[in-house]
């Protein structure tokens, strides 16, 4: 151990060489991409306390090599000020682990657990950098002994240790270096040049998604690093330099009454000036920008650039206000639905979540804690639709002068047939959810028809007759028409639908791959609108909020007015515009964002961004994006599959993340099946005779 005095100078920029700098020991050669630090000593006429080498802040950094040429880095800007929300030097721990013996975390303690404390992430990090490279041996009692013996002989600074330290490349995060200058501000957007050095350390550190550090007037900003690119300027090695681009994510305030906290926030209120100091960050600063929410939050998965980062959702954020989850086929949609559905219900077993599920897949992945209902099981009698719903299916579509005779004819025999059932109801109309019996809407067609003394008048009305009774006789409508008895079992209906009370299964599934085409977007439409129109008619407070998740979403709310369903588009539009007022809220889940209804999707204030290849699904994720994160899309053709881009009021700060990995038992049933392995032999033939069974039957 060499013995020595220095100050607390800034850190010299990446690239340079400090004064007490000195050959590797022995005149060995320090391995290429290794960085020297060295240690801040206490003020005079006080013992310095054990500083631990790997965990303290603010120590200095040094890129080993040759002495640079005459007039290299001339262009250097002033280097940076102290750090003034580095953690102040800590009193040694009981262990030696120069840790207050008092602080901890709440996933166990560590030698870094006190970079941020208590946030539970500081500790996460510290322990996976605890696994990944092994402790010095500890030297600490020896230089506090050391500090004692000085200080008791009044010497003027204590005594520190200057020991060259060497550290590969791949331990960069734990210390803050400089590794080039603001050059360009253009709004969000910062440029920066890179120092230039000979092992190309700098490099390596300002690689494509890292997070970099800015000292702005007020408050140090952070941002991650999006475009790099070497372009010609006269100076360096080769005559060029290395440009990169930054889009700023947020700051920690270094003034004011927030410095105190030092907490992060998203958003910068001043930028840092031409020529300020571009810094990688440190595990502390990690544990800031992407701390664990103070309020409600579930784990859904890691950032993509850093593994050792958990990445984090804001319950209330994203419940509260809509979110949608795009990507195109293949890229995990239905597993990045699961992961969020599992993990919020997981902390949440009394929640209330309507699933549409036009591919049966979803069953397999909540059998644990859903309800199931598909044609078989579900009830959605005939009289809860509203007359728009019902005359599609009694009616249909076709227009001409025999749909409006029709329209006209069912809507005042429905309400006949509602008046015969309940006939001191005096608030009743036609759309009103009370029962009637079919038996009543055919008698009060027939009276109608009655009343015409030409027969060629009776077209419309027996043509309305013998439609009611197909469908009566049809068993794929036998969840809707099929009933021997007509009672008031609504209450019965709403609580199923909605899991009241939850029972230990707060999710319900509803499976429409059997509904009959022809009335599948009415289905869709009359399950969301009684959700709705039950919470907008329940007193504030009293109805549970409730999220509704719409696989393929494009099918039911198209930008497409042709294509659309009306009543359909109509009552999810409705929620995405009000439903946050009465505790309904959408998970728009769609393949072709591009095909989506632009006002829908705005609505959303979260975004689960998947891989997108096709360029109108980007530009459209795009214009839906705020203005700070559309940097982002740039990026969504070449993500993998479990990855996605995260942006909007759910999460801190924008970010890149990988879904943690789904149980084999808790995957949906959309994998794509395996050609190289079911064409090598011939499929049990038994299957024919299960799926015709089936088919015939109408029942899975």
């Amino acid at each position: 151990m060499r013995l020595g005095r220095f100050s607390q100078t800034p850190a010299q920029p990446f690239g340079r060489r400090g004064a007490g700098d000195r050959e590797h020991p022995l005149g060995e050669p320090r391995p290429a991409g290794s960085i020297r630090r060295e240690r801040p000593a206490e003020p005079a006429g006080r013992a310095a306390p054990p500083v631990d080498a790997e965990a303290a802040p603010g120590w200095h950094v040094h890129p080993r090599r040759e002495p640079p040429a005459p007039g290299a880095n001339a262009a250097v800007d002033p280097l940076p000020e102290h750090d003034p929300d580095a953690a102040p030097p800590r009193a040694p721990s009981a262990d030696g682990s120069g840790l207050p013996a008092e602080r901890g975390s709440d996933d166990g303690e560590d030698r870094f657990a006190g970079l941020a404390a208590p946030s539970p992430l500081a500790a996460e990090l510290a322990a996976s950098q605890v696994n990944r490279a092994p402790r010095r041996p500890d030297t600490h009692e020896a230089d506090a002994a050391d500090a004692q013996r000085l200080s008791a002989t009044g010497a003027d600074e204590p005594i520190a240790d200057n020991e060259d330290v060497d550290v590969p490349i791949d331990e960069i995060d734990d210390i803050a270096v400089t590794i080039g200058r603001v050059v360009g501000i253009h709004g969000p957007v910062l440029w920066g040049t890179l120092y230039d050095d000979e092992d190309n350390t700098a490099a390596s550190a300002a690689r494509m998604g890292a997070l970099v550090s800015l000292r702005g007037p007020e408050s140090r900003v952070f941002g991650v690093v999006n475009a790099l690119r070497r372009e010609r300027d006269g100076s360096g090695p080769q005559g060029e330099r290395t440009v990169f681009e930054i889009q700023t994510l947020g700051e920690i305030p270094t003034t004011g009454p927030e410095a105190a906290i030092g907490a992060f926030q998203r958003g910068v209120s001043r930028y840092p000036p031409l020529g300020a100091a571009v810094t990688t960050v440190t595990l502390r600063d990690l544990a800031k920008v992407y701390a664990r929410p103070r309020t409600s939050n579930v784990h859904i998965g890691r950032l993509r650039h850093n593994q050792r980062v958990p990445a984090f959702i804001v319950t209330d954020s994203l419940l509260g206000k809509h979110f949608a989850v795009l990507g195109t086929t293949g890229a995990g949609k239905s597993c990045a639905v699961t992961v969020i559905l599992r993990s919020i219900l997981a902390e949440h077993p009394k929640g209330h979540v309507v699933l549409i599920d036009p591919h049966n897949e979803y069953g397999s992945a909540f059998a644990d804690m859903a309800e199931l209902l598909n044609p078989s099981n579900l009830q959605l009698p005939y009289w809860l639709l509203n007359f728009e719903e019902i005359s599609h299916i009694l009616v249909g579509v076709d227009q001409g002068e025999q749909r409006f005779t029709q329209l006209a004819i069912l809507k005042d025999a429905i309400v006949q047939a509602k008046r015969a059932m309940s006939p001191e109801d005096e608030y009743l109309t036609v759309d009103t959810p009370i029962p009637y019996r079919l038996s009543d809407l055919i008698a009060a067609v027939q009276e109608g028809m009655g009343k015409f003394n030409k027969a060629d008048g009776a077209g419309p009305y027996l043509s309305l007759i013998s439609r009611i009774e197909s469908l009566r006789s049809d068993r794929r409508y036998a969840f809707m028409f099929e009933s021997l008895t007509v009672r008031d079992n609504m209450r019965q209906i709403m609580a199923q639908l909605l899991r009241i009370p939850a029972g230990g299964k707060p999710i319900t599934i509803i499976d429409i791959s059997g509904v009959p085409s022809e009335v599948v977007d009415v289905v869709v439409s009359v399950l969301f609108r009684l959700v709705f129109e039950l919470a907008a008619w329940s007193d504030r407070g009293d109805a549970p909020p409730v999220l509704l998740v719409c696989e393929e979403a494009h099918r039911y709310v198209p930008q497409d007015e042709v294509a659309a369903f009306a009543p359909t588009k109509r009552v999810i539009s409705r929620i995405a515009k009000e439903g946050r007022k009465y505790g309904v809220t959408l998970c728009l889940v769609s393949q072709r964002p591009s095909e989506l209804a632009i006002g829908s999707l705005a609505q959303c204030n979260t975004v689960f961004a998947l891989r997108l290849t096709n360029e109108h699904d980007q530009a459209f994720v795009a214009r839906a994006l705020p203005e700070n994160a559309r940097w982002l899309v740039e990026s969504l053709p070449s993500l993998n599959t479990q990855e996605a881009v995260v942006v909007g009021d759910g999460v801190t700060v924008p970010v890149h993340i990988r879904f943690n990995d789904l149980d084999p038992e808790h995957r949906p049933s959309s994998a794509d099946p395996s050609f190289a392995v079911a064409w090598r032999r011939d499929p049990d033939e038994t299957f024919l005779e299960r799926a015709i069974e089936r088919w015939r039957r109408q029942t899975r």
